[in-house]
């Protein structure tokens, strides 16, 4: 079983490894905080809080993590012996070592030597600095967008389980897919936020392709023909088979690598919501909520891998969910502010809401354990912003009543934009 050496050393041995300045941070850090036994003590009581409010959703949990005097200790589950140990004297160091290089953390977690083919590609990247002024407020700012799912049209929309299909008691008929409104407020949003100065990363280059740059048919024609060659089993499996058995699964984890080493200030996951209640979603409901998630919320099983109990030591020690609950929320007022679409504040309205998430310090955003809201390093707020299938948004996302670069498109969807960036620009102002 693995041993955490003293965490001062792995700086030492990674900075010699890599030519970088580690230890001067951490002869910073330490030099400038040493914790006094009561500062520990508050520590102690913070993180336990936090742990039973915002992170573990399931009690079971709590034989993974051990807070006691001496610091802190993590384990697989099961075992006697923990996998990682860090000090309280060596918590500061740790604090700001998360938060310069969260890549090297994560490839590192849990062993304790420099693997330098890995970690120069996240170490050696050279950005801008944020130099912000009157014309371009956002200048020298990140900010990775994902548009939500993938779609290229209504037929793979349905494999997806995403889409809007209903007529109206005035004959109207509706049709429509997330996919497509994920991604023109996504690409609405980048343009504004470019204008204003930020450099902006999209998860995927088109509203037809997935995070590999390619429609999901392509992907799975290269899939199956690689499967067959292999004389695997799955060479047998239909589209929607290997869409939920495979590519979910590995399309998820390329969109996160992508965006994590773009190294974002902010990033936003940009999806639709529907209610819940709605059985099928082929009728209109009168009610229409926004919601929000950040990270946390873990549930039974959860923290089996290693990775998994890598992101809940950054979230226990970093500010990386307080910071993403604060953007949440913030983008949800100027959704109600711009749209006067209210937070959601009743979570039973929403079974979901109760059965897997954590309720936050704010009104309408969740601590929730969504592949995303765990994988993206940094700030990030996985959007919901209103139902699809509210009687009034069904006919406002349904119309092509806008035109942008030559395209008609709803004008919700650039309304949406609209608010994301008033959003934006208010959080980073504070």
């Amino acid at each position: 079983m693995k041993i955490a050496i003293k965490f001062s050393t792995y700086l030492l041995i990674l900075a010699v490894s890599l030519g970088l300045a580690l230890v001067q941070c951490q002869s910073q850090t330490q030099d400038a905080e040493v914790l006094t036994p009561s500062e520990i003590n508050l520590l102690k009581k913070d993180f336990q809080i936090k742990l039973s409010t915002a992170l573990l959703k399931d009690k079971s949990l709590e034989s993974h993590i051990k807070i006691d005097t001496f610091g802190i200790s993590i384990f697989p589950r099961g075992a006697k012996n923990p996998e990682f140990v860090l000090s309280w004297q060596d918590l500061p160091t740790y604090r700001a070592f998360l938060k310069k290089y969260p890549l090297l953390a994560m490839q590192q977690y849990p062993q304790k030597t420099a693997d330098t083919a890995q970690m120069k590609d996240s170490l050696a990247q050279d950005f801008p600095v944020v130099q912000p002024h009157n014309s371009m407020p956002l200048q020298g700012f990140r900010i990775a967008l994902d548009p939500g799912h993938f779609a290229e049209d209504f037929k793979t929309a349905v494999m997806e389980g995403k889409y809007i299909s209903m007529d109206l008691a005035d004959g109207t008929k509706i049709r429509f897919f997330e996919s497509e409104l994920a991604w023109l407020t996504s690409r609405i949003l980048a343009d504004e936020l470019q204008k204003l100065g930020a450099d902006v990363l999209l998860s995927r280059d088109d509203y037809k392709y997935t995070a590999f740059n390619e429609s999901y048919m392509d992907w799975y024609e290269r899939f199956i023909q690689t499967q067959k060659e292999a004389g695997n089993a799955a060479a047998k499996l239909s589209p929607q088979q290997a869409f939920f058995q495979h590519f979910r699964k590995i399309e998820f984890e390329k969109r996160a690598e992508k965006m994590n080493r773009f190294r974002p200030h902010l990033s936003l996951v940009i999806h639709y919501n529907v209610d819940a209640n709605n059985t099928n979603w082929n009728k209109p409901t009168p009610h229409n909520n926004s919601m929000t998630f950040a990270g946390g919320g873990y549930m039974k099983g959860e923290l089996d891998k290693p990775e998994d109990r890598f992101h809940l030591v950054r979230f226990l020690l970093g500010q990386d969910l307080e910071n993403s609950v604060l953007l949440g929320k913030t983008i949800l007022q100027s959704l109600e502010d711009s749209l006067q679409i209210k937070p959601i504040t009743e979570p039973n309205k929403q079974f979901f809401l109760k059965d897997y998430c954590l309720p936050s310090t704010a009104q309408g955003v969740y601590h929730r354990n969504l592949t995303l809201a765990r994988k993206l390093l940094g700030t990030m707020t996985y959007l919901e912003p209103l139902y699809q299938d509210n009687i009034q948004e069904v006919r406002y996302l349904q119309a092509r009543n806008f035109e942008y670069k030559g395209k008609k498109i709803p004008q919700r969807v650039y309304e949406v934009a609209q608010a994301y960036k008033a959003g934006i620009l208010q959080y980073l102002g504070q």
